[in-house]
């Protein structure tokens, strides 16, 4: 069924900008009406790369058996990878507005819930921890349009950083060289969601 052309659409990251401190009503109005902000910048290619690299690794545990460290959180449990919609959306009846998801991973925990992820190429203690309200919401709209889709009951979420492990390189960059230059050490840093649905629909 094809929405109406006057349909209020918002996504669930860009819904969650009301949780921020730095939340500006004309900004996000901007943001929903023109989609890019005046002066936006692209996100620099290797970014894409690394979440190549993230899926990558993460999925691979599984193919190859290889357990996950305690230290991976709620993904160190999980059992396997979900297939699921790379997009989808629902409509909040409540407020008539149409929420759209695009969850960058789904995997199945031990009860046979799904562990809905949401990939970071940043440091949850650096730039991007003021943006963690925001990503909350983020994965808790994610969560609802996932189970009112019916792909199935998300019993957890959460974000799972990426970033450069930056001391341990500048140990000995030189023991990091390759034939044609370096390779740098990563580091994953997962932080679990609170599925509370009600505050999202109070955001």
């Amino acid at each position: 069924m094809s929405q109406p052309s006057n349909q209020l659409t918002i996504s669930a990251r860009n819904a969650g900008q009301v949780e921020l401190d730095k939340y500006c009503p004309r900004c996000c109005w901007y943001l929903l009406h023109n989609k890019r902000m005046p002066f936006q910048m692209g996100m620099p290619g290797i970014m894409f790369y690394l979440e190549r690299f993230q899926k990558a690794f993460i999925l691979d545990h599984f193919t190859e058996s290889e357990p996950f460290a305690e230290s991976f959180g709620m993904v160190s449990k999980c059992t396997g990878p979900v297939e699921f919609p790379f997009s989808s959306s629902f409509l909040h009846q409540e407020t008539g507005v149409m929420v759209t998801a695009r969850p960058d991973m789904m995997l199945r925990n031990p009860d046979g819930s799904i562990c809905l992820l949401d990939l970071k190429t940043s440091r949850p203690d650096g730039g991007g921890k003021c943006f963690l309200p925001q990503y909350a919401i983020q994965l808790i709209g994610y969560s609802w349009v996932t189970e009112k889709n019916g792909v199935g009951k998300v019993g957890s979420a959460g974000l799972v950083y990426c970033s450069v492990d930056i001391a341990e390189f500048m140990k000995d960059p030189l023991g990091f060289m390759v034939n044609q230059g370096f390779y740098v050490p990563f580091e994953f840093i997962t932080h679990e969601v609170t599925l509370d649905y009600p505050a999202s629909s109070s955001a």
